[in-house]
């Protein structure tokens, strides 16, 4: 598994965490989803389209924003571990250590189940 089924297993992983929460936010588990679909992109070749998808989300960014919402900033934190080398080539230890930052935020949060680094090969997508 490489590096879009971490962000794959982040994206789900954080999505249950928040279904799980007394506030309900819809908008922000179809965030995560199509976070998440990484892989299928990867599959055909298109991870451009898996980036324009992700940012095209309506989530009411500005306001969430200015409000400190943590948990967009954590969707958003998983987001960036996809698009580290997107447009380069990919720098495994400087990957792996970037999913371990992530993986700490989340913990910190409180969710749980957050994937190991042994579980990915942060040499290919």
């Amino acid at each position: 598994m490489g590096i879009s089924e971490c962000v794959e297993r982040l994206a789900s992983t954080f999505a249950a965490h928040v279904r799980k929460l007394p506030q309900k936010d819809p908008i922000l588990v179809v965030l995560l989803a199509e976070i998440g679909t990484m892989p299928m992109w990867r599959d055909m070749g298109a991870l451009d389209q898996w980036e324009r998808r992700v940012k095209m989300v309506d989530i009411n960014r500005e306001v969430r924003e200015r409000a400190g919402d943590r948990l967009l900033k954590l969707a958003d934190e998983i987001f960036e571990v996809g698009e580290y080398n997107l447009y380069g080539a990919i720098a495994p230890l400087a990957t792996k250590a970037e999913f371990e930052r992530v993986a700490g935020l989340l913990r910190e949060a409180g969710v749980a189940g957050v994937p190991r680094p042994d579980e990915f090969d942060f040499r290919e997508w």
